[in-house]
């Protein structure tokens, strides 16, 4: 059997809660893989990020670069010795 070498988590921006971040955690863990958080930001979702922003707070302007947010998602992995990468598209 093939062991598992990569696990990819498909990030929504617009979410408040990363349930995935921790299923990839234990799967880098016992695999010994490596994760790959990834974004990709259409003209949609970004449409999408800035209705569900406006909804909490309008006054509030709408955060282009996510990359940050990746980074931020991935450093609590890479301080338990996971190797996690960030990609935004």
């Amino acid at each position: 059997m093939n062991r598992i070498r990569n696990i990819l988590v498909i990030v929504d921006p617009t979410a408040d809660e990363h349930t995935s971040l921790e299923k990839a955690e234990l799967l880098a863990k016992r695999f010994d893989a490596r994760v790959e958080l990834y974004i990709c930001d259409t003209k949609a979702a970004r449409e999408l990020r800035l209705r569900a922003q406006r909804a909490r707070d309008p006054s509030q302007l709408l955060d282009v670069n996510l990359k940050p947010m990746l980074e931020g998602l991935a450093q609590p992995m890479r301080d338990k010795g996971i190797d996690v990468c960030t990609d935004v598209e």
